[in-house]
C-alpha cells in the first residue's frame, strides 16, 4: 500500500490579499492539498508580496512554490550545482530588510564516484544564499564551519553578523581512516582547539572578517539608540584551550562592543563595557546585562544602561529589597518605555511561578506589579503583550492556598 499520506493544506490567497476578500464577499477561498514526504517543520514566505513560499520537512527536504502555494516542486537536489552533492536542509533565515534574500543552513556530502553502493562522503555544514526569492542559490561557505547564528543588520541588506564553531568540537569524534587530501585537511582541522568565532560580512556571505573569538553572545545595536552600526558581544577573557558552552555564570566573560563605519569597516579597537558581564539583551533604548556578583553562589546583578552603554546602573527592587540579585531572571518586554521582568519565586513560594516587576523610564528602579505568575519548567512565562492595544498585557497566575506561599510585597519585606 501507499501508507499514510502527509498533507499540507493551504488557504489561498494568502494574508496579503485578505483585504480584497473583505471587499468582495462573493470570492471563494481556494483550498490546496499538497502531498509531502514527511511532516512540515517550517514555512517561509519570500518576495515583496509573499509570492514565493519555501517549506522544509522533517526529512530535511525543501519544497518551493512561486505562485503563493498553488503549485509545488521539491527542489532539494537543485540547490547545489554539483551533480554529486547531496544536502539536508536544516533551517531558512529570511532577511528582515529585503524579503527576496534568505540564508539556508544545510548539511552536505558528496556521493561516491564508484557508482551505486559506493561509500558516501561525510556530512559537513554548508550555507547557501538566495537573492531572488529562492529561484537560485549560491554557496557561501562550508565544510569545517558549522554556522551557529546569522543576524542580519537592522537596515543594511548585505550586512550580517555570523558565528561558527571551528576546530574539533565533537566529543565523539571518530578517526578518519581515509587516505586522501580531504582526509588530511579534516585531520588538520580536528587537531585544533574548539572555538566559537564571530565574523561579519558586508556582501551577503562572499567574504568574512573575524571580529572576535571565544564568543558567547552577540547582537547589533538598536535603532532606538542610533547604534545600528555597533556590535555588542560577550567573550571569554582567556583566549586559549577548548571553549565550552556557557552553562554557569563565570567571572571570565566580559561584555564588549566594536563600532563600524558606514562603509562596513571596524572603527578602532574592541571596547570592554562591563567586566564579568555574561549575558545581555539589546531591546529598544535599553542595554541590559547580567553581571556576575558571586561566582560561587551563582548570583548575578542586572545592570541597565539607557545611554548606549556609556554608563550602567544596577537594577533596584522596591524599598527594603535592595539590588536585584538573582540566579536568573527573564526580560518580558521593553516596548512601553519600561523594562518588565519575571523573577523566579524563592523556596517559600509556589513552584513554577514568579513575580513581575516593572521599571521606571530609566529602566533600573523597579516596583512589583504581579505575583505568582506562571512559568513552565523550561522558563517560559505565561505573560503576553496584546500587540494591538498599547499598555495591555495578559497573564496567568496561581492563587496561593496558604499565607506562607504569598509572594506579595508586604510578605517579601519580612
Amino acid at each position: 500500500g501507499l501508507g499514510p499520506r502527509l498533507l499540507l493544506w493551504l488557504l489561498l490567497p494568502l494574508l496579503a490579499s485578505l483585504g480584497a476578500f473583505a471587499d468582495d464577499p462573493k470570492r471563494e477561498v481556494l483550498v490546496k492539498e499538497v502531498v509531502l514526504d514527511s511532516a512540515v517543520v517550517d514555512i517561509v514566505y519570500l518576495g515583496k508580496t509573499h509570492e514565493s513560499v519555501l517549506v522544509t520537512t522533517k526529512m530535511k527536504r525543501l519544497y518551493f512554490s512561486t505562485d503563493s502555494g498553488k503549485s509545488w516542486n521539491e527542489t532539494t537536489a537543485s540547490v547545489d550545482k554539483s551533480d554529486r552533492a547531496e544536502i539536508q536542509v536544516e533551517r531558512v533565515i529570511v532577511n528582515p530588510t529585503d524579503k527576496s534574500v534568505a540564508v539556508m543552513q544545510t548539511q552536505r556530502r558528496l556521493r561516491s564516484t564508484s557508482g551505486v553502493g559506493g561509500v558516501q562522503g561525510r556530512w559537513y555544514p554548508y550555507i547557501y544564499i538566495t537573492e531572488d526569492s529562492g529561484l537560485t542559490w549560491r554557496r557561501a561557505w562550508g565544510k569545517h564551519y558549522g554556522m551557529h547564528n546569522w543576524i542580519s543588520h537592522p537596515t543594511e541588506r548585505s550586512w550580517a553578523l555570523v558565528s561558527w564553531w571551528s576546530g574539533n568540537c565533537n566529543a565523539d569524534k571518530v578517526k578518519n581512516s581515509e587516505k586522501s587530501a580531504e582526509a588530511d585537511e579534516d585531520a588538520d582541522e580536528e587537531s585544533k582547539v574548539c572555538v566559537h568565532r564571530l565574523m561579519v560580512t558586508t556582501d551577503l556571505g562572499k567574504n568574512f572578517l573575524q571580529l572576535a573569538e571565544y564568543v558567547v553572545q552577540f547582537s547589533w545595536g538598536s535603532t532606538e539608540a542610533e547604534q545600528t552600526n555597533r556590535v555588542y558581544f560577550t567573550a571569554y577573557r582567556k583566549k586559549s584551550g577548548d571553549q565550552g558552552r556557557l552553562s554557569t555564570w563565570t567571572n571570565e566573560v566580559d561584555f564588549n562592543h566594536i563600532d563600524f563605519s558606514k562603509s562596513g569597516r571596524p572603527k578602532g579597537n574592541v571596547v570592554t563595557d562591563l567586566k564579568k558581564g555574561n549575558k545581555f539583551l539589546i531591546s529598544g533604548p535599553y542595554v541590559l546585562v547580567a553581571r556576575v556578583k558571586d561566582e560561587a553562589s551563582q548570583v548575578v546583578n542586572l545592570m541597565v544602561s539607557k545611554d548606549g552603554a556609556e554608563t550602567f546602573k544596577a537594577a533596584l527592587l522596591p524599598s527594603g529589597m535592595g539590588e536585584l540579585e538573582e540566579k536568573w531572571y527573564t526580560v518580558l518586554d521593553t516596548s512601553e518605555g519600561a523594562v518588565i521582568l519575571h523573577i523566579n519565586n524563592d523556596a517559600s513560594g509556589i513552584k513554577d511561578t514568579g513575580r513581575i516587576f516593572v521599571s521606571d523610564a530609566e529602566g533600573y528602579k523597579f516596583s512589583q506589579s504581579l505575583v505568582n505568575n506562571v512559568r513552565s519548567a523550561h522558563g517560559e512565562c505565561e505573560f503576553d503583550k496584546v500587540v494591538s492595544l498599547n499598555g495591555v498585557y495578559l497573564s496567568n497566575i496561581v492563587v496561593p492556598t496558604v499565607q506562607s506561599q504569598d509572594q506579595g510585597f508586604d510578605n517579601s519585606k519580612s
